[in-house]
């Protein structure tokens, strides 16, 4: 086999290079806690055909990566189906986002080789693709730049893309640098690790703010945003009655149904948000008071059953717990005899508790009358009160 000396380079391959060459974007390391890196991959199956000099035709083809990729931490290029007589003409770029890495420049064979190979390049690759009489058909080599400088500078580690948005247009560019030979690629394609270098955040209210409920089970008003750069987009949420036992992750919603702990008392709900690659929010949490016990009538006056009442006398109740003073009215507070309602105003002292129903008159003696309290009577937590009324008799 004869042992070519390099070729010649002329003005289209300096042409070429101006025009893609860009300025490096610095990476953004992720932080300690970001949740593991994911992957997206992506081809184009797009023939590239190869002139014996100039660009190819096309003069580019495309990998478009969808949305909500989050941040490139890896990227690896693979060249699918090159056949070249002689690769050392060949000068491979990739580019994305205003950043430009070149793939191949002055390496491979003269070896005439028509049959299409693969080539994978990878920063982590253990060694660049040599310039050689004979290669493999396939492998995977650190991206390859033997021009020895004289150009316009284009990044030659595909490290340059970690940190950008992996969302987006890649574009494969190939030019032959000298005349004599030709061929083609069938297409490329793209692997790349991405995560979200920052959890989403987000908040949640029980039962639309109350301060209170008759009822352990409840509904979440969920809000949560996941930050603009490199998202990820919100997809799941948990929740704990105690902040460290935690529901199964479950699609986001703005709204959700949730069962309180048992017993009554002060409850609090924490929830987290997670994104696209599994981060998690920091815990966010409200709270509400729970109280199931109904309220009751205490202190009767007259008392239960009592007899020899005087014909004067006030009816009053201390309640054990507050009510809403709305619920204690003259229609949920009777006074009655015979079956007809005594004329009385009724009235609620907040601060003691007591409810007092003063007849119109005084009532008849020898008499028995019945006070009855309505379930429409309930407590700031909105339980009925329990105790249905009592009944006494006048002297």
């Amino acid at each position: 086999m004869i042992n070519h000396p390099p070729r010649v380079r002329t003005a289209a391959t300096s042409v070429a290079v101006a025009l893609l060459a860009t300025a490096v974007t610095g990476a953004l390391a992720a932080p300690a806690w970001a949740a593991p890196d994911k992957t997206v991959t992506g081809a184009s199956t797009t023939n590239m055909v190869i002139p014996d000099e100039g660009p190819s035709t096309p003069a580019s083809t495309a990998i478009a990566i969808p949305a909500d990729r989050g941040q490139v931490t890896d990227v690896d290029v693979t060249l699918n189906g090159l056949s070249h007589t002689y690769m050392y003409d060949l000068e491979v770029w990739v580019s994305h986002n205003g950043t430009t890495v070149k793939l191949l420049d002055e390496a491979g064979d003269w070896s005439r080789e028509t049959t299409p190979r693969t080539f994978t390049f990878d920063d982590e690759a253990a060694t660049v693709l040599p310039w050689s009489s004979t290669l493999s058909p396939s492998g995977s080599y650190k991206p390859t730049d033997g021009s020895g400088g004289g150009e316009t500078p284009v990044a030659t580690s595909l490290a340059v893309f970690d940190g950008q948005a992996a969302t987006g247009t890649w574009e494969l560019f190939i030019v032959d640098q000298s005349a004599g030979d030709e061929g083609s690629l069938a297409g490329w394609s793209l692997d790349i690790d991405y995560n979200d270098p920052t959890a989403p955040s987000g908040s949640v209210v029980i039962d639309g703010g109350a301060t209170i409920t008759d009822a352990s089970a409840v509904t979440l008003g969920l809000a949560a945003s996941d930050p603009a750069a490199f998202t990820t987009g919100l997809t799941h949420m948990r929740f704990s009655n105690d902040g460290t036992t935690w529901s199964a992750l479950q699609p986001y919603a703005t709204t959700a149904a949730w069962t309180l702990s048992a017993g009554n008392g002060t409850k609090t709900v924490w929830v987290q948000y997670a994104d696209g690659v599994g981060n998690l929010s920091a815990p966010a949490s409200d709270t509400i008071v729970l109280d199931t016990k109904a309220p009751k009538a205490k202190k009767l006056s007259p008392k239960k059953n009592a007899t020899d009442v005087k014909t004067s006398t006030k009816v009053s109740f201390v309640a054990s717990e507050a009510l809403v003073k709305a619920t204690v009215t003259k229609k949920t507070v009777k006074l009655t005899a015979g079956g007809k309602t005594v004329k009385a105003k009724v009235t609620y002292k907040a601060g003691s508790k007591k409810v007092v129903l003063k007849p119109k008159k005084d009532l008849a003696g020898h008499t028995k009358y019945k006070v009855k309290l309505s379930k429409k009577i309930t407590d700031v937590a909105g339980n009925s009160i329990a105790t249905k009324g009592w009944k006494f008799t006048t002297r």
